[in-house]
């Protein structure tokens, strides 16, 4: 079997598309004031009240937050899928 040389370089620009479209939806809902409080909160803190630098810091924490949550997502279907194996 031939293995394609671009399929990485494909799966890497696809994964950095998909990195890039979690900013832009982070970026949006701060803008429309749709915050996460808890999220905000620690930004916030770790900014030491600084709102400019807590906004930017709430957009990398969100960004980690979605791919935590498409992570556990992908967690259970593998497990789902692996009891079902057995």
């Amino acid at each position: 079997m031939i293995k394609n040389p671009f399929s990485s370089a494909i799966k890497r620009f696809l994964t950095k598309e998909a990195e890039n479209q979690l900013y832009a939806k982070a970026s949006k809902d701060l803008e429309l004031d749709i915050i996460d409080p808890g999220i905000w909160g620690r930004a916030f803190a770790k900014s030491e009240g600084n709102e400019t630098k807590a906004k930017a810091l709430y957009i990398e924490l969100m960004v980690q937050h979605y791919k935590d949550l498409f992570r556990a997502g992908e967690d259970r279907k593998s497990t789902r899928l692996n009891s079902s194996h057995q």
